[in-house]
């Protein structure tokens, strides 16, 4: 942008002032003189809560609803480190711990209060902070979810209390969910400390609540000097039009070395007023973004370089980038989950293509790729109204999405167009693409008649009859048709038959029989045998040996819970060489008697199995690549570990993207 410092400079020296600490004094002198009521009119807010998307009639498995009715608000003042299953049960009052807090139920996802009972707090404090969050996974986010919005107690030994409720509201931010991180704010404690009213601002200035946001600030900027609270004060000035505030603010923090230039020169140009162009913005924060959409500045290309899905999101929205940049934002925080799906169809159906590529939408998706041919292929598919012309553009999308990365994220987006798509006879060769889709997406209602069209074609049509080949160890797992009643070797045996000459034969192989074996189902040494001696050696990001040791001893003390009754009172065993002991010891006491209000209480081994701690290990396991991209050996341990503490359908949902998205 073009300098404006020395106009500044000589507007600040009109307005006079002596020593620094005189001028720290000043800023919240003048800040306390500001009316509350004032930073009100700043902005109009935007509603946290993402734009109404279409969902599954029928998924596969249900995602936790978090409507406004199943918040669990925290007591005033609850019992000692008593929660079960969302419930708080009271007996001593004492005062409520932030980092309990959640707004799940039991209900709609919570995964029990006691899900970190038996974990050290030390592991919790050194592993939470490196969940991933840009992961292309719909089952990851939720499960994501779970974990940083069930309610519980704080695992033994954290040594910060305060800590692991920030990291919560840090991961829920940074992935876009807004909604649910504002909830979480709701549902604290009145008592706040610096360090959350920090990440709530934040939390406010990527909404587009800067009223919100501002009074916040506004009661912080008289007890606290930090950085931080100086640039959040100096924005507010400029938005009431305070800028005799902003400009004394600005100076000083010019004087005493800012670093922050993105900051600097955008609180110039909106003090000012004028327009002015930014050549650079890396990895914007909050604040940067908030100044900017105030300001209506054009935001450079250098922007698109953050890897934070909430802010590639705020990018994507924003009416001052090209649309290459926001297409580009926009996919790469759909396939987080930080963006509306709804939100990228509108951004694809606006970009304006001439009539020559609007007439030959397939010969430019065979030598480009990219959001901006993703985009013409689903204007193609929107405006046309013939089946065929439909799905040569679907199926093309989806090829090129599944080469570049993005292929659950560009399901997504064409669903409502594989709704329209009617299936025939004359489409059997799209039909295999279309169940993959769907039932990706949870649609079996919509995947069912693809299905019956390829099995009724198999007896006459061999391609048909290779595709229900290809397809039935699937259909068999997920209880898809009539094939679930059939003999897993005999579908094993056909599948392998159809798919032995294709390239890559062998690793898909490799993956579809651990997946099987990992969610339950035996795959016989003969189907086995022609793997043996395979050169398996992956190029692929392996986690810690150390991860997947403490994974596999987790799901070895889960599964000896479901043979072995625990009784009430005995510890969580911590180790493979504890189960005989603890055997011995319950098979020689007698059974418990139990009561009508222990008959009504979960599974006690649900409670007592390790469940935060096994989600935790299992999302840092696949890491930010996904589970379509982790190592074969790496998702099975994953699978068994969730599956042994009952989260079986998050086990079937990663392994239905791993499968699918590997063209299985």
């Amino acid at each position: 942008m073009t300098s404006s410092k020395n106009k500044l400079d000589l507007d600040v020296t009109k307005i006079g002032f002596g020593s620094f600490g005189c001028i720290f004094g000043l800023i919240g002198l003048l800040f306390l003189e500001t009316s509350p009521t004032a930073i009100a009119q700043i902005s109009k807010p935007i509603r946290l809560a993402p734009p109404t998307k279409i969902t599954p009639p029928n998924s596969f498995r249900q995602s936790p609803s978090r409507g406004s009715g199943d918040i669990a608000k925290p007591r005033i003042q609850r019992a000692s480190k008593r929660i079960t299953g969302g419930r708080v049960e009271v007996d001593n009052l004492e005062a409520v711990d932030a980092s309990e807090v959640g707004i799940l139920t039991y209900q709609t996802g919570a995964l029990g209060g006691q899900m970190w009972r038996g974990t050290s707090g030390a592991l919790v404090e050194r592993l939470i902070g490196n969940l991933p969050t840009r992961a292309p996974s719909v089952a990851m986010r939720e499960l994501m979810l779970r974990l940083l919005l069930s309610p519980g107690v704080a695992p033994e030994g954290i040594s910060d209390p305060n800590y692991l409720i920030s990291i919560r509201f840090k991961k829920l931010m940074t992935i876009g969910a807004l909604d649910d991180a504002s909830k979480l704010f709701d549902a604290l404690p009145s008592a706040r400390v610096a360090k959350l009213t920090a990440l709530e601002v934040d939390l406010r200035f990527l909404a587009n609540d800067n009223a919100r946001a501002c009074k916040l600030a506004e009661q912080e900027i008289a007890i606290a000097t930090s950085p931080f609270w100086q640039k959040s004060f100096t924005f507010c000035s400029i938005l009431k039009g305070e800028k005799e505030k902003a400009l004394l603010s600005l100076s000083l923090m010019r004087e005493l070395g800012e670093e922050d230039q993105t900051f600097l020169a955008l609180a110039e140009g909106l003090i000012l007023g004028e327009d002015f162009e930014l050549s650079e913005m890396d990895n914007p924060s909050p604040l940067h973004l908030a100044m900017s959409r105030v300001g209506n500045v054009q935001l450079p290309g250098s922007v698109i370089s953050s890897n934070i899905p909430s802010v590639l999101s705020a990018i994507a929205m924003s009416p001052k980038a090209s649309i290459e940049l926001r297409l580009e934002a926009g996919e790469r925080a759909d396939e987080a989950g930080a963006l509306p799906v709804d939100v990228l169809r509108q951004m694809y159906a606006s970009v304006t293509f001439t009539e020559e590529d609007l007439a030959n939408p397939l010969s430019r998706a065979e030598v480009e790729f990219g959001p901006m041919v993703r985009a013409l292929l689903f204007r193609t598919s929107l405006a046309q109204t013939i089946p065929i012309a439909q799905a040569e553009a679907a199926a093309r999308a989806f090829a090129l999405a599944r080469d570049e990365g993005r292929y659950i994220s560009t399901v997504h987006v064409f669903w409502p167009i594989l709704k329209r798509i009617e299936p025939s006879n004359e489409l059997l060769w799209f039909a295999p693409e279309a169940l993959r889709a769907l039932l990706l997406v949870g649609d079996r209602d919509a995947a069912l008649p693809w299905y019956q069209i390829l099995e009724a074609s198999a007896a006459r049509n061999t391609d048909a009859a290779k595709a229900i080949a290809l397809f039935g160890p699937l259909a068999h797992l997920f209880e898809f048709g009539a094939v679930r009643q059939q003999n897993t070797d005999q579908l094993v045996s056909l599948w392998w038959a159809a798919i032995q000459d294709q390239p890559e034969s062998k690793e898909k192989a490799m993956l579809l029989f651990t997946v099987l074996e990992s969610l339950g189902l035996e795959i016989s040494e003969k189907s086995w045998q022609p793997l043996i001696g395979m050169n398996m050696r992956s190029q692929k990001t392996m986690p810690s040996v150390g991860l997947l040791n403490r994974l596999r001893r987790l799901t070895v003390n889960a599964e000896m819970m479901d043979v072995v009754p625990i009784p009430p009172n005995m510890a969580l065993i911590s180790a493979p060489e504890q189960i005989s002991t603890l055997a011995a010891s319950v098979l020689a006491s007698p059974a418990p008697d139990l009561t009508p209000v222990q008959l009504q209480e979960p599974a006690r081994p649900i409670v007592l199995k390790r469940v935060g701690e096994t989600v935790l290990l299992s999302l840092l396991a696949i890491g930010d690549v996904g589970p379509a991209k982790i190592e074969v050996g790496v998702l099975s341990t994953v699978l068994m570990a969730l599956s042994s503490v009952g989260l079986k359908a998050d086990a079937r949902a990663l392994a239905l993207e791993a499968l699918l998205t590997n063209g299985l």
